[in-house]
Formats: structure tokens, C-alpha cells, sequence
């Protein structure tokens, strides 16, 4: 988890190679190595987990995904890295077929309200 919080992606590639066994591994707070590179603005080993199969709609202890954290974090670049990679896999989706996009577009809008019901009162 430090390889990707600190951009080492040298030795996370090496880490990744030995064992995948620690890919969706999470800490005490739920954050595993892809919401710490995300939240650390390390694009390169956001890349390269997403791209060893890290999983980017996993929620840490707060509720938060990796995109999440990127972007509270002000990452815009990581964001876009893990937006362009849920596109690819967008095709997975649940029981009411609805994918992971479908829920980030809810979101987007819930926020959306919550801002303009914030404006109206000011």
C-alpha cells in the first residue's frame, strides 16, 4: 500500500508480479492500495493497479470509492484514469442493469440539487 500512496511503481510492479493476493487488500479504515494512490494524486500507480485488476468500485470505512477520493482529494487527473477505466468495464452491471457509471451519474445529480437548493437559501 506505501509503493502506491508513495508512486513507486517500480516496486509495486515488482509487489504485483509476487502476488495478487494483496491488490484489494484494505486497511483499518477500509482504503486499499488504489484509494491510497488516488488520494495521493499518483497517477501512474493508479494505472498500473487498475490495470493489474484493482477494484475500482470497492468503498472504503467512509463509503468512499477510489474515484470518490480522487476526487475530494482534487486529483483530476487520477479521476479521469479511473473514470476512462470504469468506461472500458462499464458492460458489468447488477441484477436491474444498471452499471457503476449509472450510479456516478445519480450522484452527480443528488449533488447537483444539494447545490442549487444551497444557492436558493443564500
Amino acid at each position: 500500500m506505501l509503493a502506491a500512496h508513495n508512486g513507486r511503481v517500480d516496486s509495486l510492479r515488482t509487489l504485483l508480479a509476487l502476488s495478487q493476493d494483496t491488490l484489494n487488500a484494505s486497511n483499518g479504515a477500509g482504503k486499499t492500495a488504489l484509494h491510497l494512490a488516488a488520494e495521493a494524486g499518483e497517477v501512474l500507480a493508479v494505472r498500473q493497479l487498475l490495470d493489474a485488476g484493482a477494484d475500482a468500485e470497492r468503498r472504503d470505512a467512509a463509503g468512499h470509492c477510489a474515484l470518490e477520493s480522487a476526487h475530494i482529494a482534487g486529483h483530476d487527473t487520477v479521476a479521469a484514469a479511473i473514470i476512462e477505466n470504469i468506461r472500458e468495464s462499464s458492460a458489468r452491471v447488477d441484477s436491474f442493469m444498471h452499471s457503476f457509471l449509472h450510479f456516478l451519474n445519480i450522484a452527480e445529480l443528488e449533488n447537483e440539487k444539494l447545490n442549487e437548493a444551497h444557492a436558493q437559501l443564500m
